[in-house]
């Protein structure tokens, strides 16, 4: 994690404690105000909707009562401390990592706010949107922190030290949502969505001691943080469009209270068939499909069949059965949800395009489908994603089980001009037992088209290609690559060169002395303020390298010969040195392309180690083409000494 990165999670807690602290003293207030049972003698009440007079009473509150009203919950306005929080929690491994906390953390200055305009609240208050807009001339915010890392091989951090801040014209606008709760015979106000926004005129920062050892460096960070703090405001502040409040049915439990989450997903499921679209939950009741498309080819029989225009039916009656897993530390485990559907109806259209042996099929229709007792448990492997200090699961592994009691299926107009063959197929189908088809073979069956049904798996993602565009990211490719010093490997080992080659894997160990690696790379990219959009020469020097391919092959005829072609390779390399040079890497300043490289080169083996799995993919497919351009040239059979 880079300097820039830690600006990151600087920026956003000043932003989000501001907006949380600020949010609940307006909440609190304006519940004072419509609470006339307990409304401070000092501030005049108003009619429903006259908004001058809300205006004026909320800024009497806020002025002549800035130590809060604890008779009423009022916390004060003038001294707003706020709880210790850990921004960044990176596992300590790598060449970037980064862990930031702020501590003993106080915001000074809310007690000078200024309500500028009021609107919405109105004698029904759920009948519009409440908008708030105000201004606070200066708030301070003063705190420490403790920060270590590593940022790009180069620098260590091992810091402590006071944080201040200083936010000049600090400018909002809240809108928000309401429900009514009656307690008492009384009406009481409950925000169930928020969305804020704000802006300021200036940010002051300072960071004491990040640097402990170089007070100049310490500075210069801080010094180049001011100078551009509007880039940094301007990039960090994405307003969170909606604070949803999860809906009050929704029961939390312990982690690891399984009775308790099985309780919680089924009333979620039960009580919110069309979605809950505020925290992503999509409908239950109607479930749209994607097209699927099945096909197979052999002798004597080809088919095409694809569904689309797909719905199910039928999720909303879902019942949880069993969860595993949702324990403090999800990671450290597999989770399983396990559950039972009485009816699953999937309706669609089919199109069909095939051939068994002299029976031609050429047809479109509508397709039905009845799962019945529908029975499933999912597997799942999931990792962990820090996001505004919230953490939050992503799915990498997810391994489904099905079974059902019963499948009714029918196929419209499958034979077109034979109504009673359309009849007889249908019948046939759902006469035969097409459960033990899916119980016997959940790894799929190639030969007829049949895909795993056990595993799903997530596309690889390019290391160095960065999806978030912030202050620090980076996308890196090469092109035009060319290797020079194969001609000089000495091969130690081989295996798998039989008789029959798919016996076995083949594998060739090998050494060469030194292999040039020459490409044009493209760089995009920034890293805090210094930016990069440059294209130039990449020359690698591996000195020593030893290397182990296992591949795979397939055989193909031609001119009643066995010809090879490798269909999976994967090389393991070892090295003794990595001598890297990259042209024009920051074209305006030679001098900082020279440091860098310089930099790179001294710590090579961090730079390996993590770039290693991409690096692997660019020798796959060198030896590949190599190893390919020979077996495509020379038949398996004439590189052997006949029998």
């Amino acid at each position: 994690m880079s300097l820039s990165s830690y600006y990151n999670w600087f920026c956003k807690v000043h932003r989000s404690k501001m907006r949380e602290v600020f949010i609940i003293l307006l909440c609190l207030q304006f519940c004072v105000i419509l609470e006339c049972a307990i409304f401070p003698k000092g501030v005049k009440k108003c009619h429903f909707g006259d908004t001058e007079c809300i205006k004026n009473s909320a800024n009497e509150l806020i002025r002549n009562y800035p130590q809060g009203i604890p008779a009423i919950g009022l916390k004060p306005l003038d001294v707003v401390p706020v709880k210790d929080v850990v921004l960044v929690n990176d596992s300590q491994v790598g060449v970037t990592w980064y862990f930031f906390q702020l501590v003993d953390q106080i915001n000074y200055g809310f007690e000078n706010t200024t309500i500028t305009e009021i609107n919405g609240f109105d004698k029904d208050p759920t009948s519009t949107q409440i908008v708030v807009k105000g201004v606070i001339p200066r708030v301070i915010y003063k705190g420490n922190y403790n920060a270590k890392g590593r940022m790009l091989w180069m620098v260590d951090i091992n810091s402590t030290g006071k944080s201040e801040s200083e936010f000049l014209n600090f400018f909002f606008e809240i809108t928000l949502k309401v429900l009514t709760e009656y307690r008492n015979n009384k009406r009481y106000l409950k925000i169930y969505q928020l969305v804020p926004n704000i802006g300021l005129d200036r940010w002051v920062q300072w960071l004491e001691n990040f640097f402990p050892e170089n007070t100049d460096l310490t500075i210069a960070i801080n010094k180049l943080f001011n100078a551009n703090w509007v880039e940094f405001w301007n990039e960090l502040e994405k307003p969170i469009l909606e604070c949803q409040i999860l809906p009050k049915s929704i029961k939390k439990c312990h982690y690891g209270d399984s009775k308790c989450i099985i309780e919680s997903m089924n009333n979620v499921i039960k009580h919110y068939p069309k979605g809950i679209p505020a925290i992503g939950l999509k409908p239950t009741d109607v479930v749209d499909i994607q097209d699927v498309e099945l096909w197979n080819e052999n002798v004597g029989f080809f088919f095409e069949f694809r569904l689309f225009n797909q719905v199910n039916y039928g999720f909303e009656n879902t019942t949880i059965t069993q969860v595993k897993g949702f324990n403090r530390e999800p990671t450290a485990t597999t989770m399983e949800i396990h559950g039972r559907v009485p009816s699953l109806i999937h309706k669609g259209n089919y199109i069909a395009n095939g051939r068994i042996w002299l029976l031609k099929v050429n047809s479109t229709g509508e397709s039905y489908t009845d799962f019945q007792n529908f029975r499933f448990t999912l597997k799942l492997k999931v990792i962990m994603e820090y996001r505004n200090n919230t953490r939050y699961l992503k799915i990498y592994e997810l391994v489904p089980t099905i079974n059902m009691k019963r499948w009714i299926l029918w196929l419209e107009d499958f034979f077109k001009e034979n109504t009673d063959l359309t009849l007889f197929v249908n019948k046939v189908f759902n006469e035969n037992c097409i459960n033990d088809l899916i119980r016997s073979y959940p790894k799929g069956i190639p030969e007829i088209g049949l895909p795993p049904l056990d595993a799903t798996a997530l596309n690889d993602i390019p290391i160095l290609d960065s999806p978030y565009r912030g202050p620090i990211w980076l996308t890196f490719y090469i092109r035009d690559t060319v290797n020079k010093g194969f001609n000089n490997a000495t091969v130690t080992h081989v295996a798998g060169f039989n008789r029959d080659p798919r016996m076995e894997k083949i594998v060739i160990k090998a050494r060469i002395p030194r292999v040039i690696h020459e490409a044009t790379y493209d760089m995009q990219g920034q890293v805090m303020f210094l930016k990069s959009n440059t294209t130039g020469k990449l020359e690698s020097d591996f000195q020593n390298i030893h290397v182990t391919l296992t591949f795979k092959i397939i055989l193909e005829y031609r001119n009643q010969k066995r010809y090879l072609r490798i269909y999976d390779l994967v090389p393991v390399v070892s090295l003794d040195r990595w001598i890297i040079r990259l042209d024009n890497l920051y074209k305006e300043n030679i001098d900082l392309t020279f440091v860098l490289n310089r930099v790179f080169n001294e710590h090579w083996v961090e730079l390996w180690n993590d770039l290693e799995p991409g690096l692997m993919k660019v020798f796959a497919l060198s030896f590949s083409s190599m190893l390919n351009q020979v077996f495509e040239n020379v038949a398996y059979d004439d590189m052997f000494l006949p029998d």
